[in-house]
């Protein structure tokens, strides 16, 4: 998974803390030049577009990964944390739209565009939590059997296709990888679940769920 670290340039790092960068390190030398990407930075807000909703939604996948291992005394406990982690997603994505909105006022062309980006990016995700977070737990999601489950999963599948085309066909010129690789990840981490779910874990019964 490539980095989110941006400390390649001095300037850059001077006004906005490596660690909160928007921009894929790994991408950032092949697609971004170093002049349009600190210009739109600079341009649009006084803080770096930060990647926080990338990471939440991450440390949620990463959250629900532990359902497989888990005892089923721990279920509920675990479920628990996946609501949390799928709550902390849906404010990281809002806070980060109302930024946006603060770089818009600025008059920035380029705000603007990225600011549209990002509301697309807080309608999709902000849909998909609410559908999986209305099941009440993944506990209920295994109680009504496999079909439920994979009907959940399909919605966050198609969810991560559509924002992946709406923020690519937005961004500006040199940032269209930017919603490419959120969607890939994404498209990656359910596509990684369904075939667990597929072909579940010896500790539920190996084969099939019930």
């Amino acid at each position: 998974m490539p980095s989110m670290d941006c400390r390649w340039q001095d300037t850059h790092d001077a006004v906005h803390p490596p660690r909160y960068c928007f921009v894929p390190h790994s991408l950032q030398r092949r697609s971004c030049p170093a002049n349009l990407h600190y210009k739109i930075h600079r341009r649009c807000s006084s803080k770096c577009l930060r990647s926080r909703e990338i990471t939440a939604l991450k440390e949620l996948a990463a959250e629900q990964s532990t359902i497989f291992t888990a005892q089923r005394s721990q279920w509920n406990p675990a479920a628990r944390r996946i609501s949390e982690k799928a709550n902390n997603a849906i404010v990281s994505i809002r806070v980060n739209t109302a930024q946006m909105r603060a770089a818009q006022a600025l008059g920035s062309v380029d705000a603007l565009a990225l600011w549209v980006a990002v509301l697309s990016l807080t309608m999709a995700a902000d849909e998909t939590m609410r559908s999986s977070v209305q099941r009440n737990s993944i506990v209920f999601q295994m109680s009504n059997g496999k079909p439920a489950v994979l009907t959940s999963l399909q919605v966050i599948k198609d969810a991560a296709k559509e924002f992946t085309a709406a923020i690519s066909s937005k961004m500006p010129p040199g940032f269209n990888y930017v919603g490419q690789f959120y969607g890939t990840y994404v498209d990656m981490m359910v596509a990684n679940t369904i075939k667990e779910y597929q072909y579940p874990p010896a500790a539920f019964g190996g084969s099939s769920w019930s």
